[in-house]
């Protein structure tokens, strides 16, 4: 029946837009590389968080590259290891979109294995910066408490009573 397939169509494409919009929502996006070929895919939401055309084609050189030069090492390790040993990581790492704006991000990977080795990563994308800047700011403002409380002249409780 012709009718079910057009019902199933268009809860495919719901679904997908419900997908969408909530990967917007929360700037979380996934990409995946395929081993044997090197070559990467991403999902619209990385391309927006990365701010490049969606007719980009990435390569692993080039997606390291948006990656802060002090995070590179860590994020190189941590692929070795996961196209390596299979060990999966998730990490937050500085990083500068294609138009140079600075966001904190938190990259999530998990190999997949077929016959006891890696032929594809799975990861996951994510602008976590608002939640990095909320967290500074509030280490900021108790390292200020602290600092009032420390030069505040010690009460004498002695005489009060």
């Amino acid at each position: 029946d012709i009718s079910d397939r057009k019902r199933a169509e268009q809860e495919l494409r719901e679904s997908e837009s419900l997908l969408k919009r909530t990967g917007g929502i929360a700037r979380v996006g996934g990409w995946k590389l395929d081993i044997s070929t090197m070559e990467m895919s991403w999902t619209e939401e990385t391309y927006n968080i990365h701010e490049v055309p969606l007719d980009v084609k990435p390569s692993l050189d080039n997606a390291m590259n948006f990656f802060h030069e002090e995070d590179r090492p860590a994020l190189k390790q941590a692929l070795h290891r996961a196209v390596e040993l299979g060990i999966p990581f998730d990490l937050e790492l500085r990083f500068i979109t294609a138009t140079g704006k600075f966001l904190w991000t938190k990259t999530i990977c998990q190999p997949q294995m077929v016959n006891g080795e890696v032929n594809k990563l799975l990861g996951v994308f994510q602008d976590v910066t608002k939640r990095k800047l909320a967290e500074e700011a509030l280490k900021e403002s108790e390292r200020r408490l602290r600092s009032l409380g420390d030069n505040l002249p010690a009460a004498n409780c002695s005489s009060y009573g």
